[in-house]
């Protein structure tokens, strides 16, 4: 009797649990996916206590993601901020899932982001040319040819960053 109570491994292989786990695991994604599909679809319909949950779940991520491509607070709470506004404003239409759809309108905030960046840094052909032609002939800077000098720096440095 005693020998029937005990567990016989043989039957169980290894390859069957990690199957199991694999298909618990995929379960779960595709529960918690509905899940935020529903969401996405109530928030749409109208309810904001829906859109409010989901923006919860998803603003510490977001925040982070911000947080590992500008490393400044104040720009990154721009950006939380921008965000924000944008989700708002974006068609609901999601035709994957709410975390890619969610992490996507960050990314083109990001970019825009950059882009206004690029532009604001950007030197004119002449200022440049100036700058570099005072640089190369020894001359001294003019308060001019300083603030081009300080932002041709200043858009070099954030390059390297």
């Amino acid at each position: 009797m005693a020998d029937d109570d005990t567990f016989d491994e043989s039957f169980v292989q290894v390859a069957d649990l990690e199957r199991d786990e694999d298909g618990a695991t995929e379960a779960a994604r595709r529960t918690l996916e509905q899940a935020e599909l529903e969401l996405m679809a109530a928030w749409v319909a109208g309810d904001r206590s829906a859109g409010n949950q989901l923006v919860r779940t998803y603003l510490k991520p977001i925040t982070r993601f911000f947080q590992a491509k500008v490393h400044d607070t104040n720009r990154v709470e721009h950006l939380v901020s921008d965000f924000l506004e944008q989700l708002t404003k974006a068609p609901k239409k999601v035709h994957t899932t709410v975390k890619a759809y969610i992490f996507g309108i960050a990314k083109y905030t990001l970019l825009h982001h950059f882009r206004s960046q690029r532009r604001r840094w950007k030197l004119t052909r002449n200022e440049h040319a100036t700058w570099i032609a005072r640089r190369r002939n020894g001359l001294g800077c003019s308060v001019a040819a300083r603030r081009i000098g300080t932002a041709h720096r200043a858009r070099l440095s954030h390059r390297a960053r």
